[in-house]
Formats: structure tokens, C-alpha cells, sequence
């Protein structure tokens, strides 16, 4: 999930130079997840899909 140091960006992680890679990958599964969340809850408030379903992609 989300790292332990989200304030160290890619430049001060550069300044330390003992890496040669930053691996984000946690943040591109928790993304759509976020998304997921974001959208039930607009389902629900609305008590429907009639505006979600214009901000999604089609199937």
C-alpha cells in the first residue's frame, strides 16, 4: 500500500544515489480502487447509475 516515506520524492531520492529505481506500483492498484470507492458511493447517493455511467468508460 501507499510507502512509509511519502514525502521523499524522486529528487531527494536521487540526491542519496544508492538507487537506481523507484518502484510505484502499489499506487497504480490502490488507484482503480479509490476510483471504485469514488463511484458506489455517487450509485448511491444518487440511487442510481443515471450520472456515473456518462464519466465511465463504455463497455
Amino acid at each position: 500500500m501507499p510507502n512509509a516515506y511519502p514525502d521523499l520524492d524522486a529528487e531527494r531520492v536521487k540526491a542519496l544515489r544508492n538507487f537506481r529505481k523507484m518502484i510505484y506500483g502499489n499506487y497504480g492498484i490502490c488507484a482503480p480502487a479509490t476510483a471504485m470507492q469514488e463511484t458506489f458511493r455517487r450509485i448511491i447517493a444518487d440511487g442510481g447509475v443515471q450520472h456515473v455511467h456518462r464519466d465511465i468508460l463504455p463497455v
